[in-house]
């Protein structure tokens, strides 16, 4: 289907955005007319893109690659030159990434501190009594449908 839809972009069947709209998978995009904007080079974000869109001219299509549920179709659209970002641009990703290392520091140091204070002991017998979960699960599902007279 994919490639279908490829043919039709590039014989000029059918925009970018109609075949967005009939064919797209993509809660997120869909609405968009597929438009993702302002993607850039480096971005975590939509990270399979990355080698595909960066290696494409300006009006140039893609050829069906996989994505995350399926495959994708990307067309660039327009770039922009390669410039440093102003810190007011880049400063809610700074902090967002600042508050989220410290969580992480924090948490790894919390369980670091509860291990060094708990002594776990294996009392191998006490393990004789478990039941696998698949045969627990068995069990129950015979007790279930079992009737007694």
């Amino acid at each position: 289907e994919a490639n279908l839809i490829y043919q039709r972009l590039t014989a000029g069947e059918a925009t970018f955005e109609e075949v967005v709209e009939a064919h797209s998978i993509d809660g997120w995009s869909k609405p968009r007319g597929g438009l993702i904007a302002n993607y850039l080079q480096g971005e975590r974000r939509l990270s399979y893109l990355q080698d595909i869109v960066f290696n494409l001219e300006i009006g140039e299509i893609s050829k069906p690659f996989p994505s995350p549920g399926g495959y994708a179709i990307v067309e660039v659209l327009a770039t922009y030159p390669e410039r440093l970002r102003e810190f007011s641009e880049v400063a809610d990703i700074v902090m967002s990434y600042l508050i989220t290392q410290r969580k992480e520091d924090r948490l790894k140091a919390v369980l670091d501190e509860i291990r060094a204070s708990v002594e776990i002991e294996w009392i191998d017998e006490n393990f004789t009594y478990m039941k696998d979960t698949a045969e627990a699960k068995k069990e129950k599902e015979v007790r279930r449908f079992t009737t007694t007279s």
